[in-house]
């Protein structure tokens, strides 16, 4: 199976534009800038659509289901060929890039929702399987391994959840850690399980997607216009949560809190009112994104900022069941924070911010910002393109709407909540960049928390303006911003060599992981705890091959020593765990010794002299 790494075929790209040396901000803001001019000028090409003939629209028709099956066909062989290969094939990463080129191909054709079954059963199935290749990753690399799994090896172990051991915000119920163990005793399958987590985690996307595409479907008035616009506004950004579906617990926190939104949405758009049975599905929806992940905070902001502008149209006593939302949303989430030690973290989380926000005006030059992944300030420019372009598409859609409010014109409710939500995205996203110049990224915390509701917003806007105004151009500066994440490290990370984050575990690492860690023996490991890993280091290199695996993302030292309690730490972020395994400044006073090998990997333990 041959495969290709996106950062090695893209170099070529960034030598010939020259802009390898162009500082990572300084081309950020000309990517954003050109999106911007890009969809003002779009957007003021009047679309000629009414003017095409019926044997027009069936030629465009039949040219739509020939793509689509093409793309489906193209995925399925393609994640087929990739299975348990650490790497997807040449083919699937070809077979990812036309989906949006599919999807767009979907919201230009002419359809009659009674008519073209067979447009409309392919459709489905190409959102089902693009759903499926992010949530699927984990198949790819043959086991699933990642942060949360922690506090499923500590169920495991111990037989009841006692307290996280990924991290003590989660102390009160890590929702999806939980019901990935009771799936795997209900399946008899291990919690490494990846065929088992590319269900759970596919479910969750659909969930989210189904959701959203059945609330705008009758606004867009097309189910192919409807469902390209959801898809396409969901897969617009590196950190969307859709793409993030094989990365728990925050996408998935972030999709459920999408999916209550749009029972929250829809009365304010004049469709039906809220009743109780909507509480009834919308409560627990909330329970478990606040539950699942702190940055559900922004759903909390999100809420607030929209009982505010009903407040500021005089319609809140119309949509009291908002401010209801609300409130349930509040108790949820401090009854969260009082349970967990999650208050004082939070407070420390914000000064830090703040810190890199003041720091981000001082001494600093404004071309210099930090990533979060060190990796990326090494890839060429080309590949972090999809960073930039969303920004600029948003921000050229809100420039008519500003033109309407100078001539005071009266926007409807839609234009209303996607500045609003635009507003809100901006405040996270200047948050987002001032920490980046301020010495380190926080991107996908801070985006994070404003990333799902603005795609919601987006996929609203875009159902009401394009088939009225008969704009499908519009949708091209939409469909790069796509392309440009799909080529992101954040989208295919297993097709990059750096070192980064989202790198999951591959069974190699896992089995290697586990085998070496069952050989340290339990008071050697004790001694090295207790003294902070002073008298001891345990250090791993790799040593071979120029692509970068995830050994360390393993949780091997959770299932031997945290969660057996063989040591006292509470989660694998003590301070002392971590220090066992980092390098010391000065290795002058250690004895190095060699003491494992295998694959990529040499293992060494440096002893205190």
């Amino acid at each position: 199976m041959s495969t290709v790494f996106l950062d090695r075929i893209l170099r070529p790209i960034d030598e010939a534009l020259n802009i390898q040396g162009l500082p990572l901000t300084i081309y950020l803001i000309l990517v954003s800038g050109a999106t911007f001019v890009l969809t003002l000028i779009l957007s003021s090409i009047t679309s000629v659509n009414k003017h095409r003939s019926r044997g027009f629209w069936s030629s465009l028709s039949n040219t739509t289901i020939a793509i689509v099956l093409i793309n489906i066909v193209l995925l399925l062989v393609g994640i087929s060929l990739s299975v348990n290969a650490f790497h997807y094939s040449s083919l699937a990463v070809f077979s990812m890039l036309i989906i949006p080129i599919s999807l767009y191909a979907l919201a230009v054709t002419k359809t009659n929702n009674n008519k073209n079954t067979g447009l409309r059963t392919l459709a489905l199935i190409l959102a089902v399987l693009t759903i499926f290749v992010f949530g699927s990753r984990h198949l790819i690399n043959g086991v699933e391994e990642q942060e949360t799994t922690s506090d499923m090896i500590n169920i495991v172990i111990n037989g009841y959840f006692r307290w996280s051991t990924h991290g003590s915000h989660y102390d009160l119920a890590p929702l999806d850690a939980i019901l990935k163990v009771m799936l795997s005793y209900i399946t008899a399958d291990t919690i490494f399980s990846p065929i088992l987590a590319s269900v759970m985690y596919t479910c969750y996307g659909l969930a989210a997607f189904l959701l959203v595409y059945v609330s705008v479907k009758s606004v867009a008035g097309s189910f192919s216009y409807a469902l390209a616009i959801t898809l396409l506004a969901m897969l617009s950004y590196p950190y969307s949560p859709l793409l993030g579906l094989s990365t728990p617990p925050a996408p998935h926190a972030h999709l459920l809190a999408v999916a209550a939104l749009t029972f929250v949405m829809r009365p304010l758009l004049g469709y039906r009112a809220f009743t109780l049975s909507d509480y009834f599905v919308t409560i627990p929806l909330l329970l478990s994104s606040i539950l699942m992940h702190p940055s559900s905070l922004g759903l909390v902001l999100y809420l607030s900022l929209l009982v505010l502008w009903l407040a500021y149209r005089k319609d809140l006593a119309k949509h009291r069941y908002v401010l209801s939302v609300l409130v349930l949303s509040l108790i949820i989430y401090f009854g969260k924070v009082m349970y967990t030690a999650f208050a004082t973290g939070f407070a420390n989380y914000i000064q830090l911010l703040w810190d890199y926000v003041v720091n981000a005006f001082r001494e600093r030059e404004i071309a210099t910002i930090a990533t979060r992944n060190p990796g990326y300030s090494e890839v060429p420019r080309v590949c972090l393109t999809g960073f930039a372009t969303l920004l600029g598409y948003l921000v050229g859609l809100a420039f008519p709407i500003l033109i309407k409010t100078l001539k005071r014109r009266r926007l409807n409710v839609v234009e209303q909540i996607f500045i609003v939500s635009l507003v809100f995205y901006g405040a996270f996203g200047l948050a987002s960049l001032l920490t980046g110049l301020g010495g380190i990224s926080q991107s996908r915390i801070v985006l994070n928390g404003a990333q799902p509701y603005m795609e919601l917003a987006l996929v609203l806007y875009l159902a009401t303006l394009a088939p009225k105004q008969g704009k499908s151009y519009i949708l091209i500066p939409l469909l790069i911003s796509v392309l440009a994440t799909l080529i992101s490290p954040n989208a295919i990370p297993q097709n990059y060599t750096i070192p980064m984050a989202g790198k999951a575990v591959t069974i190699n690492d896992h089995i290697i992981a586990y085998s070496f860690t069952g050989l340290i023996d339990k008071y050697f490991f004790t001694q090295l705890y207790s003294t902070c890993g002073d008298t001891g280091r345990i250090i791993v290199f790799q040593e071979r091959g120029d692509v970068s695996y995830g050994l360390n993302s393993t949780m091997a030292t959770v299932y031997y020593f945290i969660a057996p309690r063989a040591v006292s730490a509470k989660s694998y972020w003590d301070s002392c765990i971590m220090a066992i395994y980092a390098s010391p400044k000065d290795i002058d006073g250690y004895t190095i010794n060699r003491v494992f090998d295998a694959w990529i990997y040499g293992f060494y333990v440096y002893v205190r002299v």
